[in-house]
């Protein structure tokens, strides 16, 4: 090899040495700057949704806060209460399902639906029917188990034919909770006396609607804490916020509460 060529690949080499470095200097640069956009761009999505999330809880707790210290509210709960607390005793004679419609219609409607919802989970019908007292069993046997309108659909009974004066109260006040719901995306709507935590009214009808939130199946819910938490708010306090957790009455799926006094 002549000197002239010794000397150009030693140059070529000589020269490839800070080419090299200036490279991997420039790769790590631009990873660096990238992964820091990248973080960047991932903090500012996280707080565009914190604030959007803030202000849909906002939005929410400003309609619960409006709604449950409206006049209407207050007597609707009012008339609920009353027609509740006689519902068995002034109606069942009149043609309502028996104990067994009720318990068919958990065996045969609910149970089937919760395995399907729960991949085949099986559930044990007697600890959510047995607790339940005459007034409960008269409502739910009415509103869901001789509802004519299928599962998920209850809501469109807007009274039990009765004629009693809790079914004259569904029909003044349901359409216009129903309407709220479906305005505003609610799941459901729920109107709780402050006595023995009853639900005595409900949108949608699920298994929990007419149970006790203090001596009923679901006492130691997502819901029931709900309650429990606005008996201890002052009447001018924020509605409670309850966590998302799994709710057997909508078939264990995550729900989410708030509730004001």
């Amino acid at each position: 090899m002549t000197l002239k060529n010794r000397l150009l690949i030693t140059l070529f080499i000589v020269g490839m040495v800070p080419v090299t470095v200036i490279s991997m200097v420039s790769v790590n640069q631009a990873k660096h700057a990238i992964e820091q956009k990248a973080f960047a761009h991932l903090q500012a999505t996280k707080a565009l949704k914190k604030q959007s999330v803030e202000r849909y809880l906002g939005v929410i707790s400003d309609q619960i806060s409006s709604m449950s210290r409206a006049e209407g509210t207050i007597q609707a709960l009012r008339d609920f209460t009353r027609g509740y607390s006689r519902y068995a005793s002034d109606s069942a004679p009149a043609g309502q399902p028996s104990t067994a419609s009720l318990e068919n219609y958990y065996a045969q409607h609910f149970q089937p639906a919760y395995r399907e919802a729960t991949r085949g989970q099986d559930i044990n019908l007697q600890r959510l029917w047995q607790p339940l007292d005459d007034n409960s069993v008269a409502l739910q046997a009415a509103y869901l188990a001789n509802n004519p309108h299928p599962l998920g659909e209850k809501d469109k009974l807007q009274a039990s034919p009765s004629g009693h004066p809790y079914d004259r109260a569904h029909i003044q006040w349901h359409p216009f909770y129903q309407d709220y719901l479906k305005r505003f995306g609610y799941y459901d709507i729920f109107l709780i006396s402050a006595d023995g935590g009853n639900i005595v009214y409900s949108v949608f009808k699920e298994i929990d609607y007419a149970t006790s939130l203090e001596s009923g199946p679901y006492s130691e819910s997502g819901l029931a804490l709900a309650y429990r938490k606005a008996m201890e708010l002052s009447p001018d306090s924020a509605p409670a916020l309850i966590d998302f957790s799994a709710y057997l009455p909508s078939y264990d799926a995550p729900a989410g509460f708030l509730s004001l006094i």
